[in-house]
């Protein structure tokens, strides 16, 4: 479904795809907000702008609530590259 709606997510690597599912099982109406409240956030994502999404994602108001995991979230996003702490972490899509 995601894949559908947003064609940037195809263009995502597996570990960069990961963090966003992760974000929507945290928190699933996040996309939804994030074009209402976060437009900068998505035109980051459509044009690939890894760092600036990632910079992005850490003002989420679920961000501020799970730090932490949102750090290491951003890290990997930006990298794109599994964390060791996510390598098991499988996608499905």
């Amino acid at each position: 479904m995601i894949a559908r709606q947003y064609s940037w997510f195809r263009g995502l690597n597996e570990a960069r795809q990961a963090v966003i599912l992760n974000i929507l099982y945290i928190r699933p109406a996040s996309l939804k907000e994030w074009a209402k409240y976060k437009p900068e956030l998505i035109k980051a994502l459509d044009a690939y702008q890894f760092r600036e999404a990632a910079r992005l994602m850490k003002y989420l108001k679920i961000a501020k609530q799970l730090k932490n995991r949102f750090n290491r979230l951003c890290s990997q996003f930006e990298k794109g590259e599994w964390l060791d702490v996510y390598k098991n972490f499988e996608v499905k899509i």
